[in-house]
């Protein structure tokens, strides 16, 4: 009598124990950290469908015969000057990239203190965020977030 009293009180106060489940429940942060990822997944193969649509290979297409056109006319001119003028161009051409080089690895030097503090400054603020998010990330309900994208992972 009395075990069956303790199995209809079980019974109706619900009992949390699982059987096949013997895990610990994951934390609401890394539920949710699951779900983000699970959207960056969704939300990458969307960009990759897009990527090889026939719209994107059309205009791709375009691009590349634009681009074609471009080079057989620079080629035709090109061909059609005086050495004299070829090689000015080349020695044009040489400088420029000099020059770009240089430029680049001056302004590397010049914003490399002030790429390294705005490095640091947005280090610090993700973990501020990440220390003001937490109480909230560990209140939601992340089978009410996963939900709508299990849904439509299953479309």
């Amino acid at each position: 009598m009395k075990v069956l009293v303790v199995l209809v009180l079980a019974v109706f106060t619900g009992c949390n124990a699982n059987i096949l489940y013997a895990d610990a429940p994951k934390p609401q942060i890394e539920l949710l950290t699951e779900a983000f990822w699970d959207y960056v997944a969704k939300a990458t193969e969307t960009a990759d469908e897009i990527k090889k649509s026939q719209f994107v290979e059309h205009v791709a297409y375009r691009l590349l015969d634009g681009y074609m056109l471009a080079t057989y006319c620079f080629d035709a001119v090109q061909n059609h000057l005086p050495p004299a003028a070829k090689q000015r161009f080349h020695q044009v051409t040489r400088e420029t990239e000099d020059l770009m080089g240089r430029v680049n690895r001056e302004l590397a030097v010049a914003l490399k203190p002030y790429t390294d503090d705005m490095e640091v400054q947005i280090q610090q603020r993700v973990e501020q965020l990440k220390q003001v998010l937490a109480p909230y990330a560990e209140s939601l309900d992340t089978e009410a977030l996963r939900a709508p994208w299990s849904r439509r992972a299953r479309s």
